[in-house]
């Protein structure tokens, strides 16, 4: 504690008032706790407290959704690039994703499915990994179909991908990593799914992931195990009424989200082409008014003799000294 004096005093009583004061602080500083700001606040009122705890409090950050990462074989690497999904493939394979524009190839553009608590909590338990795509995403092992170099296969997996883009509206598959063999993930990865369509059943979607009422989960579910055995161990009912409750309430499209979303997009489209079609009005009509090329006109015409028909002095003359 600082102390302050108006007037200097010197010798014995100067010590004495040291000590006087010192005793004092000591004596104050014991009978009384130090002041502490409790959780609701001073006795001036909690409301300014709180409302000075809320002034200064920042928002809460959202945080991005985060897409998986991409399976590629070495064989599949060679026409698809791993960091943005790009792919080189036949003529015949590009008018097919031109045709369906709701079938994907890349598969990295799939998020993971973290939508609620209880979902992240079952990911956890089960040691599994849940994404989601609103497009119909083709399975990554697949992919080896779309060579470039043309496969006796592509036919059929594009009819088969075009039949089932029109007559299901959910698709679903899984894959495994780990070193379980292949019967446990397979029998793990069918109890699963499994599951997951019966608690939708449940819900009211029939086998295509559509409701009566027009209400349909459209997109790709992509169930990766971790550890096949461990997750056997667990009820998979539970994992299905989890996984299936979250895809209803945050993933399922009403009739009316699709007419908006049909809405938007003819919109999009119109004003697409009216673009296109004022771009190419305004080239036709600058193409219209520039002046046509004409060749150069000769030095004669302007009045200009060449500089080899120019008159020149016939003798030499010398220069005029000054």
């Amino acid at each position: 504690m600082a102390l302050t004096t108006r007037r200097a005093v010197t010798g014995a009583p100067l010590a004495k008032l040291l000590a006087t004061t010192a005793t004092r602080c000591a004596s104050t500083s014991s009978a009384t706790p130090p002041r502490q700001q409790s959780e609701g606040g001073s006795s001036g009122g909690p409301r300014s407290s709180s409302r000075n705890s809320n002034r200064h409090r920042k928002p809460a950050k959202t945080s991005p959704k985060r897409t998986v990462s991409r399976i590629l074989s070495v064989d599949v690497a060679k026409f698809m690039r791993p960091s943005d999904g790009h792919l080189t493939t036949t003529p015949e394979n590009a008018r097919f994703f031109r045709a369906n524009p709701t079938v994907d190839h890349d598969h990295g553009i799939m998020t993971r499915l973290e939508a609620t608590d209880a979902v992240r909590r079952l990911a956890k338990t089960y040691r599994v990994r849940l994404a989601w795509s609103p497009r119909h995403v083709i399975h990554p092992h697949r992919l080896r179909f779309l060579d470039p170099r043309g496969h006796p296969l592509a036919p059929k997996i594009r009819s088969d991908c075009a039949r089932k883009a029109r007559e299901d509206a959910l698709w679903a598959f899984a894959t495994a990593v780990g070193g379980d063999s292949a019967v446990v993930w397979q029998l793990t990865k069918r109890e699963l799914l499994r599951a997951v369509f019966r608690s939708l059943t449940a819900l009211g979607y029939d086998e295509h992931g559509r409701k009566q009422d027009g209400t349909e989960l459209r997109g790709t579910l992509w169930l990766t195990v971790s550890q096949a055995q461990h997750a056997r161990r667990l009820p998979v009912e539970a994992f299905g009424e989890v996984v299936a409750d979250t895809l209803d309430k945050h993933y399922a499209t009403r009739p009316e989200e699709r007419r908006a979303a049909l809405v938007a997009d003819a919109v999009g489209a119109e004003e697409d082409t009216r673009e296109k079609k004022e771009l190419s009005d305004g080239m036709k009509r600058r193409a219209n008014n520039s002046k046509p090329w004409t060749p150069r006109d000769q030095a004669g015409e302007r009045g200009r003799l060449p500089a080899a028909k120019a008159e020149a002095p016939t003798t030499w003359q010398p220069r005029k000294r000054t």
